[in-house]
């Protein structure tokens, strides 16, 4: 006789952010729209919509939507929960409101709204960041590497472990997608990060401190004493449009 109502309660908030939507702009791109409303339900206090789908899928491209009978439109609903609730939480409400009611669409309106605001964030730096936050999600670090809502302060994205050396990997990815890759187990570590316009972000763990790098591409970056002083280090791959990525792992043994 006890009756679960929050998943409906949700529903009609995402609905109606819809409606609200479309009195100030008809013409809205889908992924926005229904970022949205997607943060509308969380906003409402009915929390992130499985934000596990998304970060065991990361390369989704963030602009865009998978057709409603394709199984992976699940993944895109919680990515973009998780995308405006970092929103949200980085630039305010104030922002959120101002975008719904802008008539421009997409990554454009976000830069519009950005700029009418004074901001010196873009569209790309809140996705460069995202990426970082979602696999970090420690405010502690750095405020923009992490998520404040109770509930998300735990989730991390998934990664692919490298532990056999050397490690080649040719990969695509998506338009503001995320590729993560984790690498243990070696003494003297090198990668080797090549791309045309993708962007490679290494993070790097030791103890409780934690330190990220930009790795040029084509440029080799070496790590000594990897075991000795490094717990681990991770491997950040993003892009602003559909690219192709290479990197090479090579590992030394110390004598």
């Amino acid at each position: 006789g006890n009756y679960n109502i929050n998943p409906v309660m949700s529903t009609t908030a995402h609905e109606l952010q819809h409606l609200i939507h479309y009195n100030y702009d008809k013409n809205e791109v889908e992924w926005l729209n229904e970022a949205m409303s997607q943060l509308a339900g969380t906003l409402c206090g009915y929390g992130l919509d499985d934000p596990g789908r998304y970060l065991s899928n990361t390369n989704l491209s963030l602009t865009d939507w998978a057709p409603s009978d394709d199984p992976v439109v699940l993944d895109h609903y919680s990515k973009v929960n998780l995308w405006s609730q970092y929103l949200l939480e980085q630039q305010g409400l104030t922002l959120i409101t101002n975008l719904i009611q802008n008539t421009a669409n997409g990554a454009a309106a976000v830069n519009a709204v950005l700029d009418d605001l004074g901001s010196t964030e873009s569209f790309n730096s809140i996705y460069q960041n995202w990426i970082l936050c979602n696999i970090i999600n420690n405010t502690q670090i750095n405020p923009r590497w992490g998520y404040n809502l109770e509930e998300a302060q735990d989730l991390q994205a998934l990664s692919e472990t490298v532990t056999s050396y050397p490690f080649n990997i040719n990969q695509n990815i998506e338009a503001y997608g995320a590729h993560y890759f984790k690498y243990v187990e070696g003494d003297t570590l090198s990668i080797t990060f090549n791309s045309s316009s993708a962007f490679a972000n290494l993070i790097e763990y030791n103890d409780d401190n934690i330190q990220v790098f930009n790795l040029e591409s084509g440029n080799q970056f070496t790590e000594n004493d990897f075991n000795d002083i490094i717990d681990q280090e991770i491997l950040v791959i993003g892009s602003f449009s559909t690219s192709t990525f290479s990197i090479t792992f090579l590992k030394s043994l110390v004598e």
